[in-house]
């Protein structure tokens, strides 16, 4: 049976609580706001199911990228809304267009982020757009495997330790499938996104919440939050504080630290994400409003984007125009926790601001910790006397 001794072995899939024919596993959030398995021990009958699925103690090996290509999608209006060139809505849209199902993730009526599928053009919208909060899966890889063995065509979208799970969960191989895994930095907790959610909206009524909201440029993007009748946030992503403390590492997941499905080990068709880097090599004129880079992992994904290539503008580009100058480190390196992770948590529930508290980890205490650098370099050069 899945038994959870280290919190970094558990990137919460929800595979295990799926595959279980007792259904004893249930996952309950920690103090941290992230999901883990408890099992209800006198249901068990020890057929090691949840073991065989899960993706941290089964990894697979490194897969080999087959093309890459540096795209955007020609519809405008879907360009400027997606968060780079929109071309997850195009492989969407053409699949569904083929009467198949697409399963991504989406908010829900109290903005918290869960996976579901949808089988019309219209409820994919939901889809569109990042969403820097782990999504809860679920029950989503079990529909998705009766999708499956109906015929029906089916695409996921996922971060890599999902893309893994579902590949674990699902035992075999199904050509009807295919799956796409996003660039993924790390996955922050749900329940910080509650807490910061609840203190920037108080009393008001959210409506609308964008993490990359595009009115001042792809690169410059801000996460942007409305209700009714007014903007309640509007703020560029190097002075909000939530995406700081997530691109920080503050209050991600465990598993982020030894991930289990980096450096192209999901088993993902294709691999999506921004291509920061593109102005190094194309006019930036090209790419204003967002540029992706789309990385063909097998033959399925590479059929399916020759297929559709007429949908997007899209330049082949060579593999070692990816990595170089750390455009895309989060493809092959796990995440670092930030030094002042367990300040954070252990001050969580007392704080009486989580903008606050944010800002005392990544700012404030930083700005101690390289005042008392200088000073010890003080103190040692002038008790040498030199």
């Amino acid at each position: 049976m899945i038994n959870i001794c280290n919190k970094i072995n558990c990137c919460g899939c929800n595979a295990c609580v799926q595959i279980c024919p007792q259904k004893c596993i249930i996952m309950e959030e920690d103090y941290e706001g992230f999901l883990y398995p408890k099992i209800e021990l006198q249901k068990c009958i020890n057929c090691r199911l949840c073991e065989k699925v899960c993706p941290v103690l089964n990894r697979f090996s490194s897969s080999t990228v087959l093309d890459s290509y540096a795209c955007y999608t020609y519809n405008e209006y879907i360009q400027e809304k997606s968060s780079s060139g929109g071309i997850i809505y195009e492989i969407s849209k053409y699949v569904l267009e083929k009467k198949g199902i697409v399963c991504g993730a989406c908010f829900d009526e109290n903005w918290e982020v869960f996976h579901s599928c949808v089988d019309n053009v219209e409820d994919s919208v939901k889809f569109r757009g990042s969403k820097y909060v782990q999504s809860k899966i679920g029950d989503v890889y079990s529909h998705v495997k009766d999708y499956l063995k109906e015929g029906k065509y089916v695409l996921f979208i996922g971060t890599p330790c999902q893309v893994s799970g579902l590949n674990h969960f699902l035992l075999q191989k199904y050509e009807n499938l295919i799956t796409i895994d996003i660039i993924c930095h790390s996955v922050p907790s749900p329940k910080v996104w509650r807490y910061y959610l609840a203190e920037i909206s108080r009393y008001n009524s959210v409506t609308n919440v964008q993490f990359r909201d595009k009115t001042n440029g792809w690169k410059n993007y801000s996460i942007k939050v409305n209700s009714d009748s007014k903007v309640l946030l509007h703020e560029g992503k190097n002075k909000n504080l939530y995406m700081r403390g997530f691109l920080e590492d503050l209050y991600t997941r465990p598993s982020c630290s030894d991930c289990p499905a980096r450096n192209y080990t999901s088993g993902s068709d294709f691999t999506i994400g921004d291509f920061w880097g593109c102005e190094k090599y194309y006019s930036i004129a090209q790419f204003k409003k967002g540029c992706s880079i789309v990385l063909i992992n097998t033959v399925n994904g590479k059929n399916l984007f020759i297929n559709m290539k007429e949908k997007f503008y899209s330049v082949q580009i060579p593999y070692e125009q990816v990595e170089p100058y750390g455009l895309h480190k989060p493809l092959t390196s796990s995440s670092k926790p930030h030094y002042n992770r367990e300040f954070f948590y252990k001050n969580i529930e007392v704080a009486k601001s989580i903008r606050f508290l944010i800002f005392r980890c990544i700012i404030v205490l930083e700005l101690k910790r390289k005042m008392k650098t200088v000073m010890d370099k003080c103190y040692k050069y002038f008790n040498n006397g030199e």
